[in-house]
């Protein structure tokens, strides 16, 4: 009798054991695996509030140097000039993208003004002057010039990370805008120009 006491208590034991350790084993697996997946949806979830907004500040920026009033007035001036002065013009413009607004943001590389067909006609880079964005945009999806030329003021599209070695040996974001007259039409909105913007970023890894 005492030799089954021992038997069966040492069974009990072994099975009150067994159970105990089956159970909390499930109970951390499952613990560790909730508290895993809630850190990753909030590492998730700071990563896409973070790239949202870095994205936001480089339609800000964009938008911004679309409302610059002699970038407007200049290119309006070009669209509307005669042959024979609209050379002058441009260099004039090119100019100052390159010596008076560029260098406020070291993440912008280039500037490039767009015509209605997408032709460069001023850049910060005046070797830039007469490419043709559209059909890079048609035959490389590195641009979003389709969008910029037919939106409303205040909106800015972005192309996410492309490489163009004859631009930059870097990454670049590409921003496009449209541009704006100064003039106001009768209902006192501001007249849409045949004209984008284009800003090119190289601050990826900011994005990273």
């Amino acid at each position: 009798i005492q030799f089954k006491i021992i038997i069966f208590s040492s069974v009990f034991a072994f099975l009150v054991v067994a159970g105990s350790f089956y159970w909390l084993q499930r109970y951390l697996k499952d613990y560790l695996k909730d508290h895993a997946i809630k850190n990753f949806n909030i590492i998730a979830e700071i990563s896409e509030s973070s790239y949202f907004a870095f994205i936001e500040c480089l339609k800000i920026r964009t938008v911004d140097w679309s409302s610059d009033g002699y970038i407007r007035q200049m290119t309006e001036k070009i669209l509307t000039a005669e042959k024979d002065t609209r050379q002058s013009l441009a260099d004039e413009l090119n100019i100052y993208l390159k010596k008076k607004k560029i260098i406020y943001d070291p993440e912008v590389i280039l500037m490039d003004i767009l015509d209605a067909d997408g032709i460069v006609i001023a850049s910060s880079n005046f070797s830039r002057i007469g490419v043709n964005e559209k059909k890079e945009e048609e035959e490389h999806g590195v641009i979003r010039f389709k969008d910029a030329i037919d939106s409303n003021f205040g909106e800015a599209f972005v192309m996410s990370v492309v490489y163009e070695l004859d631009e930059s040996p870097e990454p670049m974001i590409h921003v496009t805008a449209r541009l704006f007259s100064t003039q106001k039409d009768a209902g006192g909105n501001l007249i849409p120009l045949p004209s984008v913007v284009l800003l090119h970023f190289t601050n990826t890894q900011r994005l990273a």
